[in-house]
């Protein structure tokens, strides 16, 4: 296993770019301390990684994985990239893993110029909601 933090980000998402979602879903599933490591993986240029996160999150939520609703916040940043892809990627990131404390980052993009961040927003606003018994 890679020690230092860059390493261990290569790796998954090198494990990510050859398709082992399983391998990798287990190890963060046993390695809590590994889940930060997804927010640098959303920034990688290689599609198969960001939609192997997206699918990670997807399974980790699904098996009611701790931790996860924890990492929410560190995918905020995102928000603010000049990239309207990472932006539209953070919105579905929080679609999975928001709570109410990341509604108040998505709300202004119900309003955002660009028609697609505004159904991702109301999409994540939606989800959040329904899971929030709103």
């Amino acid at each position: 296993m890679p020690n230092s933090v860059f390493e261990q980000i290569k790796f998954l998402g090198d494990q990510l770019e050859e398709g082992e979602i399983e391998n990798v879903l287990l190890l963060l599933s046993s390695v809590k301390a590994f889940l930060p490591h997804l927010v640098p993986l959303m920034l990688d240029e290689r599609l198969r990684v960001r939609a192997g996160v997206y699918t990670l999150l997807h399974e980790l939520d699904h098996h009611k994985i701790e931790g996860l609703k924890e990492i929410a916040p560190l995918f905020l940043p995102l928000l603010q990239d000049v990239d309207t892809r990472v932006r539209g990627e953070a919105l579905s990131v929080l679609e999975i893993i928001g709570t109410a404390q990341e509604l108040t980052h998505i709300t202004p993009f119900l309003t955002d110029e660009n028609f697609q961040l505004r159904e991702l927003a109301e999409d994540a606003t939606t989800e959040i909601q329904s899971r929030l018994g709103y």
